[in-house]
């Protein structure tokens, strides 16, 4: 599943990457992909605020576009880094 929140950083411990992240519970992680993105695919990025459960922190960029669409027009899938 592509979501429209992407991250440059590598975070290679699941833990961490729910906290920097901020990622509900709800969000099982269980996928951590590489994806090429287009040149001209407008972009918004910050960090990540701090939710009550999660401190937040981390990087990540917002594609603003339908989510059924960012593969169409943003993204180029490249390879799975954890199944």
């Amino acid at each position: 599943q592509i979501g429209r929140f992407l991250s440059k950083e590598l975070i290679a411990d699941p833990a961490s990457a729910r906290e920097l992240l901020a990622l509900p519970k709800e969000n099982l992680m269980r996928f951590l992909d590489e994806l090429k993105i287009a040149g001209k695919t407008e972009m918004f990025s910050g960090e990540v605020a701090a939710t009550i459960d999660r401190i937040g922190g981390g990087h990540q960029y917002y594609i603003p576009i339908r989510e059924k669409e960012i593969l169409n027009q943003a993204v180029t899938f490249t390879k799975r880094i954890v199944p």
